[in-house]
């Protein structure tokens, strides 16, 4: 039953930019930090410091962006049938 629902789940999401962004935006986010941490005068402390407080702000944004957007698919789909 939960394999079922995953990939119909998968199904519905392959035409939308989700999947996308779940693989781009960690390589970007990775990428930016990289270049920025290469120029910066911070110490190596400070510097895992700032990256985990980036991702404790940046993570809780990117859930709900992502949450309102399946279940705004969900509502057009169905209004929450299988809910």
């Amino acid at each position: 039953m939960i394999g079922r629902s995953l990939n119909a789940d998968l199904r519905k999401m392959k035409g939308t930019s989700v999947i996308l962004a779940h693989l781009l935006i960690p390589i970007i986010t990775s990428v930016i930090f990289l270049i920025y941490y290469f120029f910066s005068p911070w110490n190596e402390n400070m510097k895992v410091i700032a990256f985990y407080q980036a991702i404790g702000a940046g993570l809780p944004v990117l859930i709900g962006i992502f949450t309102a957007s399946v279940m705004e698919q969900e509502q057009n789909a169905g209004d929450f049938q299988n809910l």
